[in-house]
């Protein structure tokens, strides 16, 4: 991480300063022994903010994708960071997959299947692209989709008990995301959904939980809890595929309605 997100290096330039003004400090005290416990201090500090400025710095990079869905800009400033990753590690992967969840929410599903592969065979990474892979393949409503969740459910068995858990919630979303494309939509999925909406922390997830939720009112026969999540959705600024397709449900209603 800290050779791609580089923006701790005046932090890290800072630190090393002053530790080094300290051990030349305790040197003229005449504290040589305790000088060498400086350093080492030093340099583990400057590590320490050194790394949390980098994550910083990526947060605030994923944050233009997930929380603000600019998902043109974020692609602009991730592929020049993309450059300086390790060809074949597991961060290289993940950023990866993010680019293509960002080609994804524009609804660019073809360009973002491109994104969902790694030359990383570490299990997290695998499962990680097998997600995104079978989340894309259901948004094109793609014939390879049985195949793709299959290939899901077998990686999610080599990956750790907490790793798996998360993606067997993941899954079930797209479980319930099959049942309502199919009209079999019902109230248990409901509740499932609104938990799933309220507990990310990621407003694109939310905004695609929150339209699932919508059509799943519509097929119960609930138009005004539709309404309220479409028309919630439809006066969102960004301009992704989910905010889209709620405008588009949103205009059908009400031309049904007139």
């Amino acid at each position: 991480m800290l050779k791609v997100f580089t923006a701790y290096r005046k932090t890290a330039a800072l630190g090393l300063c002053v530790t080094a003004a300290m051990t030349v400090l305790f040197i003229a005290m005449g504290e040589a022994a305790f000088s060498i416990f400086i350093v080492i201090l030093g340099l583990w500090i400057t590590w320490l903010a050194s790394l949390y400025k980098a994550m910083r710095e990526h947060q605030a990079m994923l944050d233009v994708l997930y929380q603000e869905m600019d998902a043109p800009r974020f692609i602009q400033l991730y592929r020049t960071k993309l450059e300086k990753a390790k060809p074949g590690s597991a961060f290289e992967a993940a950023m990866r997959a993010h680019i293509g969840n960002a080609y994804m929410m524009m609804g660019e599903y073809a360009e973002a299947l491109e994104w969902f592969t790694a030359a990383c065979d570490q299990p997290d990474v695998k499962l990680l692209m097998a997600e995104n892979r079978a989340a894309c393949l259901q948004r094109m409503d793609a014939k390879e989709l049985p195949e793709a969740l299959e290939t899901w459910k077998r990686c999610m068995q080599q990956v750790k008990p907490a790793r798996k858990r998360r993606s067997e919630q993941s899954l079930r979303m797209a479980e319930i995301r099959r049942a309502v494309a199919s009209g079999r939509a019902d109230e248990h999925m409901q509740l499932e959904v609104q938990t799933a909406a309220k507990a990310s922390n990621k407003r694109s997830y939310r905004v695609s939980m929150r339209l699932l939720l919508a059509k799943i009112y519509v097929q119960r026969g609930f138009g005004d809890a539709a309404r309220g999540e479409l028309e919630d959705i439809a006066a969102l600024k960004a301009n992704t595929q989910d905010i889209r397709e709620a405008r588009e449900m949103l205009e059908d209603m009400k031309k049904r309605e007139a």
